[in-house]
């Protein structure tokens, strides 16, 4: 299944996921358990609708409708995860060798053992921008994330594109840094 996944409000290929878009528009409500994959396909398509970027046929009100229901089931989701599933999310998006699968999977006993959908990368650094909106650094302590970085041979610079990495783990970025450079 071809996710949606937005680069910026100039982005052409918005028009080829409108189908897509619509469908998950329609089905947020009725999406009582999104898995990991759905959440960060809703984070993507909150961002075209924040933009005032949907088509005619919803209406400014029902717009606003998705919106809160895209941003309820997000919050719900990120404010439920534990240490763990931030580990293993982490691990599926970065880890090119993982035999890990994101698919289905919310909690640590739900993982199946199968490919990560290579599809799936592209949502890394949407990711990164809910940890920090999230700030699931409460949740995992610098030493956590260094080895996480370090086991999964995760690039510095993922962690370099805004302030928050830097503020909230400044002898992480300092030591990671210096190795890599």
């Amino acid at each position: 299944m071809e996710r949606f996944k937005f680069y910026s409000i100039n982005d052409a290929s918005i028009d080829f996921y409108w189908g897509r878009i619509k469908k998950v528009m329609k089905n947020v409500e009725s999406n009582d358990h999104p898995i990991f994959l759905d959440v960060l396909e809703f984070y993507n398509i909150n961002k075209i609708l924040k933009n005032d970027i949907y088509l005619s046929e919803f209406s400014k009100e029902q717009i606003k409708k998705i919106r809160g229901s895209f941003n309820k089931k997000i919050n719900i989701f990120f404010s439920s995860l534990t240490k763990e599933n931030i580990i293993y999310y982490l691990e599926c998006l970065f880890s090119v060798t993982s035999n890990t699968s994101i698919e289905n999977y919310h909690n640590p006993k739900d993982a199946k053992n199968t490919d990560i959908d290579s599809n799936s990368t592209f949502f890394r650094a949407d990711f990164l921008e809910c940890f920090e909106k999230f700030q699931l650094d409460k949740k995992i302590t610098e030493s956590d994330l260094k080895n996480i970085i370090n086991r999964f041979s995760i690039p510095i610079w993922y962690f370099l594109k805004s302030d928050y990495f830097s503020i909230r783990y400044p002898k992480l970025i300092k030591t990671v840094f210096f190795i890599e450079y």
